[in-house]
Parts: structure tokens; sequence; C-alpha cells
């Protein structure tokens, strides 16, 4: 994501119940944007710690919900994982947002810890060798 990025993104942003402002996407250096022609729809912002990629916020146009964008990102971000020493990617995910919960599933994440009572830890592991996920919630 550059700077002329912002402010599409920030229109996304707009259409969200809880939505970010700039100086959001600013205290956050790494993004990617999804671009289907020459429109952005959709964006991504993560940081990386030593062992996994902490995925901090993904929105995507509510004119291409459930039309692949979302997972195209999941997808880019485990390609990139692939090919250096981050095993996992760890997504903290609000109890009320169903929807969140079943995309992360549905794209390989597991909910492997409950975090303050009311978010759920979801980790997806890129690597084959890193232990299996716990079969329980731990609380």
């Amino acid at each position: 994501m550059i700077p002329r990025d912002l402010p599409a993104v920030l229109a996304i942003e707009s259409q969200l119940a809880q939505p970010w402002e700039e100086a959001d996407y600013r205290r956050h250096t790494i993004g990617r944007v999804a671009v289907i022609g020459e429109q952005i729809v959709g964006a991504c912002v993560y940081a990386l710690r030593p062992k996994k990629l902490l995925l901090v916020r993904l929105i995507v146009h509510q004119t291409v919900y459930r039309q692949g964008v979302g997972s195209a990102m999941i997808a880019d971000l485990v390609a990139k994982l692939r090919h250096n020493r981050r095993t996992c990617i760890v997504v903290d995910a609000p109890d009320d947002s169903l929807a969140l919960h079943l995309f992360l599933k549905a794209n390989g994440f597991a909910a492997v810890n409950v975090l303050r009572g009311d978010t759920y830890r979801f980790v997806r592991w890129v690597v084959s060798s890193w232990p299996a996920p716990p079969a329980t919630l731990r609380e």
C-alpha cells in the first residue's frame, strides 16, 4: 500500500461499522491492496513478528463480497510466509463477528484461544512441520 492508495482504502473503510481513520493506517507500516482493473477493492494491514505474521486489518469493498478477494489476500500472505522463517498467520477476531469467524475457518484458520473473554485468536499454520493446532479452546 502506498500513500496514493489511502483515499480509496478510506472510502472502503467508511462502509464499515467501526472504520479506521488515516492515522490508524499510518501507525502500521505494512499494507497491501487488492485491485480489480484499476479499482482498489480491498486492503490488509499486518505486522511482522519473529515467528509469525499478525494480520491486523482485512477489508473488502461491499460490491465484491464473497468473490474471493479476501481469500486471495490471505493466499498472498501465505505465499509470502513460505519463503521465510515465519510459520503462521495470527488474527484476533471479536466474538460477535460470525462472518469473520466463518471466513477465517474457510481459509484454513483454527481458533486456538480465547483472549479477554470476548475475542478469539485464530491461527493459520503454513509450515507442515509446525505442531497441529490444539483440539479445544483454552480459557
